[in-house]
């Protein structure tokens, strides 16, 4: 079985980036007024690279793909 192994929180996290970007809330889709502040934005892209390392590390766990997948994504997070 694929994932599941921490619930698919990166889920939660990718549709949170994806609400910034679109300048909307995740509960209503209601626009927040905030859609173009270049910093949500930025800090939404990060959201993506964060939600792909925990995708990975959810997968990896799971046993749906092996070292260093997760690595590999984490470091795209934090650079090292």
């Amino acid at each position: 079985m694929s994932g599941g192994s921490y619930c698919y929180a990166y889920d939660v996290v990718e549709r949170f980036a994806e609400a910034l970007e679109a300048g909307v809330r995740m509960d209503d889709g209601e626009p927040t007024g905030e859609g173009t502040c270049l910093v949500r934005l930025g800090f939404a892209a990060h959201l993506h690279k964060v939600a792909a390392a925990m995708k990975a590390i959810e997968w990896e766990d799971s046993s749906d793909c092996s070292p260093p997948h997760a690595i590999n994504a984490i470091s795209a997070v934090t650079g090292t």
